[in-house]
């Protein structure tokens, strides 16, 4: 599963299961942004997870860019956060400003509604976790 390194929308290409989130990046615009130096820490929902949204949710995301950058903008930190330094009750802050609740139990979870089931994946600029579900600001 570990692709050959870069920067995070070129990680995000070479795994098959986050071609969706790929798509999401390019569409909102944010593929340079996700290319800078960083560091940056991305929860990165599987397609799995964007397949789990309610009926015409995803394509409503795509026709507004405003709103599809606003909910990644929920899925990624500055700084580089490995899974070993993921504490319970830890908060950390997303770039729109809201904070994502990590606790941790039998795995680590997200605002209670999302899961790593993937953690560490290296890129260039930071670190991803691949997750199981799509973060929104109401969680």
């Amino acid at each position: 599963m570990l692709p050959p390194g870069g920067a995070i929308p070129k990680v995000l290409s070479e795994v098959p299961d986050l071609s969706i989130l790929l798509s999401v990046v390019k569409a909102a615009g944010m593929t340079d942004q996700l290319s800078a130096v960083g560091p940056f820490t991305l929860f990165a929902p599987t397609n799995h997870a964007f397949h789990s949204l309610p009926a015409g949710e995803l394509s409503q995301l795509f026709k507004n860019t405003t709103r599809l950058r606003e909910v990644l903008s929920h899925h990624i930190a500055k700084g580089t956060t490995y899974s070993a330094g993921l504490q319970p009750q830890m908060t950390i802050p997303v770039l729109n400003g809201a904070l994502s609740l990590v606790n941790e139990g039998s795995m680590v979870n997200i605002n209670n509604a999302s899961s790593i089931i993937f953690a560490d994946l290296n890129a260039s600029n930071g670190v991803i976790h691949l997750i199981d579900s799509v973060l929104f600001l109401t969680q």
